[in-house]
């Protein structure tokens, strides 16, 4: 979904991306590969434990990543903070973000809506992604 914003935005949106990893720099890897955006709009962060911390409750290894990308590129419109991870419990602290998009995919079932969790009840906006694939689930969204 990063890659395919990117893609989507970069030519008409002043913006960059930091993504997080544990010990790897691999989703920042994966978008410089695949041409997301020019790699120098690229951070990646090595957070040295789960991700989820450093976007929640410890967010400065984020923050430094933001504030050298804004130093770099004058008038950013956008960053896109990707969070790395499934966990259904993960938010952002309110020092990262303006707005909170949430995606899950149909083919999950009802766990995770069911679960409600705080992506569920507190994103600015949830995305339900592969709807194509609902008819063909055995359980059912209610």
């Amino acid at each position: 979904m990063t890659l395919r914003l990117c893609q989507n935005l970069r030519d008409t949106v002043n913006m960059a991306v930091v993504t997080n990893d544990i010990y790897t720099k691999e989703d920042s890897e994966f978008l410089t590969r695949n041409d997301a955006m020019p790699a120098e709009r690229i951070r990646g962060v090595e957070t040295g434990g789960c991700p989820h911390t450093a976007i929640r409750e410890d967010a400065s290894i984020n923050l430094t990543a933001i504030a050298e990308l804004q130093a770099t590129f004058e008038g950013l419109e956008l960053i896109i903070i990707e969070s790395g991870g499934d966990n259904l419990a993960a938010t952002f602290s309110p020092e990262l973000s303006d707005l909170t998009l949430y995606v899950i995919d149909v083919s999950a079932g009802d766990k995770i809506p069911r679960k409600g969790g705080p992506g569920i009840t507190k994103s600015d906006l949830l995305i339900i992604n592969k709807t194509d694939l609902a008819p063909m689930l055995v359980r059912r969204l209610k």
